[in-house]
Order: structure tokens, then sequence, then C-alpha cells
């Protein structure tokens, strides 16, 4: 299985805390599938959430920042 971790701020942690509740969290950063992972993106998009994202992919070891305006 694909894991990723997103580095999310408390705005962001506010918006989709029901999804967080049984990931891992090392100071903000989530452990979670990449399934998971673009259901938060939608979520961060519909709730007009301002602010970066940032994702790490622990199978190709690429970070990316993204950007919600």
């Amino acid at each position: 299985m694909h894991y990723m971790n997103l580095q999310l701020d408390s705005d962001a942690q506010a918006m989709v805390g029901e999804l967080l509740d049984e990931l891992e969290n090392d100071e903000g950063c989530f452990r979670m599938t990449t399934r998971l992972a673009a259901v938060i993106d939608s979520k961060l998009n519909e709730s007009d959430y301002i602010g970066s994202v940032t994702w790490f992919s622990e199978e190709d070891y690429i970070e990316h920042e993204i950007q919600y305006t």
C-alpha cells in the first residue's frame, strides 16, 4: 500500500479533524494512504482553506507543497 505524509497547520487540522482521528501524528505531520490524502485535499478545497500543505511520498521520496488560495 502506498503511504504519504501530510504536514497540516492548525487551521487545516480543524477543517478535516474527523479524518485525522485514527492517524499517526508527529507534530502535525500525518501518515495516511493516498486515497485519504485525496479526500483531505478535496475537503480543504471545498472549505475555502487558505494556506499550504506539504506532502511527502514515502515510496518515491518526493516532497511537494500545495498552496490553497
